[in-house]
């Protein structure tokens, strides 16, 4: 609609006594432009043939709230030892792939590039898969491809654990709420 509003309103305090106009302003424009907002979606959804499609989201999004308000519980010692568990691991792997790697940087695909066209032939790297601007590719999908190769097998497994560490580990912890113990995800509900 080509407005901007000002969202201080969103948060303002409605029991406070006279309502600021300002206030009531936007609340009604918040209402109509979320009205109208609805009626160019439902004249898009028609459009695009996605009735049942929508039926469906609509569907599921008291679903989908109440799975966000229950939350999911952590055992927050059994976290704890799991965590400690994957830092040892991730240490003895971190161990093994410097028998490898010497002063690679693990972490660094350009040192990783130049380390695998020192090691290997040029057969190897050109069966390798590469990323869009050519570089020898170090993702996942091209690890696992090498992953015949004893080096390449052990730098997979140290980047496996570490991956575990830095999304499950206390990345985890630090999202769990104080009030409910429980850690509250959000959910995007009809996006791709």
């Amino acid at each position: 609609f080509d407005l901007r509003i000002d969202k201080k309103w969103q948060k303002h305090d409605w029991s406070i006594r006279p309502i600021d106009p300002e206030a009531v302003m936007y609340a009604g424009l918040d209402a109509v432009l979320t009205f109208e907002i609805a009626q160019k979606q439902v004249t898009k959804i028609n459009q695009y043939k996605m009735v049942d499609h929508y039926k469906l989201l609509k569907d599921m999004q008291h679903v989908i709230a109440e799975m966000e308000l229950a939350g999911m519980k952590i055992d927050g010692l059994k976290h704890e030892k799991l965590i400690h568990e994957w830092i040892g691991r991730e240490q003895k792997e971190k161990i093994e792939c410097a028998k490898h790697f010497s002063d690679t940087n693990l972490n660094s695909t350009k040192q990783l590039g130049a380390w695998a066209r020192k090691q290997y032939s040029s057969e190897v790297i050109d069966k390798w898969i590469k990323t869009k601007t050519g570089a020898i590719g170090f993702g996942k999908s091209a690890l696992a491809e090498m992953q015949h190769l004893p080096e390449i097998a052990a730098l997979l497994r140290y980047k496996k654990t570490s991956k575990l560490i830095s999304t499950y580990g206390y990345t985890l912890s630090a999202q769990v709420n104080p009030s409910t113990k429980r850690v509250h995800c959000s959910f995007s509900l009809g996006e791709t």
